[in-house]
């Protein structure tokens, strides 16, 4: 029971951190998602909010790529680029934070599978 608790915590971390570098990996054009808390329990939901939003980030970025190839505007590409340059700064803290929570989770994991090994004669 603790494992498959354990296994859907992780499930939910996943796929909050999946929603949270979706929604901040946004050009200027794209319709803004206002910043809102995300729960991180699994859910099919949540799995598909997360399949969503990566579905119309990717469609956004399509439109803009073949937006810059139909009508060629060089300050326009490089504002682009410095806007998700700076947006891989913010996404590369969220990583860093869930890489750290995530090993937090396993250790505890480790630790709890470990004592339940000591504890049985």
């Amino acid at each position: 029971m603790v494992g498959s608790i354990t296994a859907l915590s992780i499930a939910g971390m996943v796929v909050a951190l999946i929603i949270r570098v979706t929604t901040a990996f946004a050009i200027p054009e794209m319709e803004q998602v206002p910043d809102a808390p995300v729960d991180e329990m699994y859910s099919p939901a949540a799995v598909e909010q997360a399949g969503d939003l990566i579905a119309n980030r990717y469609t956004s970025i399509l439109d803009e790529i073949i937006s810059h190839q139909m009508n060629p505007d060089y300050e326009r590409a490089e504002a682009t680029s410095q806007h998700l340059m700076s947006k891989t700064v913010a996404i590369a803290g969220m990583i860093d934070g869930f890489s750290q929570r995530m090993q937090g989770e396993f250790d505890n994991a480790i630790a709890e599978a470990e004592a339940q090994q000591t504890a049985t004669p």
